[in-house]
């Protein structure tokens, strides 16, 4: 985030056999919303303060997956 403090994640869920799931139902959280809030729909990111966060990312029943956000400004 150095020139605007927005950003955007994007996941590809696969199943077990590594095939990519057809629009999954994806929802995104944040661990430290004083650092960065996350859209819980569409994944994006805008920068609160700075820190560290941890977002992630989760589908029904697939595995969920994790992303270190750095914010500096």
């Amino acid at each position: 985030f150095t020139s605007t403090p927005t950003g955007q994640v994007t996941a590809v869920a696969k199943d077990t056999n590594g095939n990519t799931v057809s629009a999954p139902a994806l929802k995104f959280s944040s661990d430290d919303t004083a650092v960065v809030i996350v859209d819980a729909d569409t994944g994006e990111l805008t920068a609160m303060g700075v820190g560290t966060a941890i977002v992630t990312v989760c589908s029904g029943s697939y595995a969920s997956e994790t992303v270190t956000v750095n914010v500096t400004f």
